[in-house]
């Protein structure tokens, strides 16, 4: 091999090696390039306005989806159902004390007690979270009204089932 071929073997390692270093150069800034489009694009999508448009349609769909127009609607009628049958009960002991505190039958009694006792029941699940505490005083105050009114003549059970009623919604009414 004379000189001029060993320079120019020299030469060509060089510029293989130098190719090999210009590849790996343009597939870091590829791969770079890549990573920044892709980013910028996760930005973009994900954008204040493209958040809350996803949102908006993850929502009306779910709606639709699940029918949770009907399921709001029956929550709302429950809750107003509970609440009247308080006000129902409310009203008939202002009618009680009205016709001068005149003897009220078992069947009235046993009709009060079932309605408080079923309010208590569907407490949680029936009546919403914001109106429970509320809620849950006016049966604790109604059973307390009931059982202090000796006019009344509260049969033995009613009595009973009231003092359950009362120490149940004592607690829930502490909890909420």
């Amino acid at each position: 091999m004379s000189k001029d071929e060993v320079i120019q073997n020299l030469f060509d390692q060089i510029h293989s090696i130098n190719d090999h270093y210009l590849a790996i150069i343009a597939i870091v800034l590829v791969l770079t390039s890549i990573a920044f489009s892709s980013l910028m694009w996760l930005q973009l999508r994900a954008s204040k306005e493209q958040y809350n448009k996803m949102k908006a349609e993850l929502e009306n769909e779910m709606v639709v989806k699940y029918n949770l127009r009907q399921v709001s609607i029956l929550s709302e009628s429950a809750d107003r159902k509970i609440k009247m049958s308080l006000s129902r009960i409310i009203m008939d002991l202002a009618v009680h004390e009205v016709n001068d505190n005149a003897e009220v039958s078992s069947e009235t009694q046993r009709d009060w007690v079932n309605r408080l006792r079923l309010a208590e029941d569907s407490l949680d699940r029936d009546v919403f979270k914001e109106d429970r505490r509320d809620v849950a005083s006016l049966i604790y105050t109604i059973s307390k009204k009931i059982l202090e009114d000796k006019t009344l003549n509260i049969t033995s059970n009613n009595k009973r089932q009231l003092e359950a009623l009362v120490d149940r919604t004592n607690e829930k009414h502490e909890y909420y």
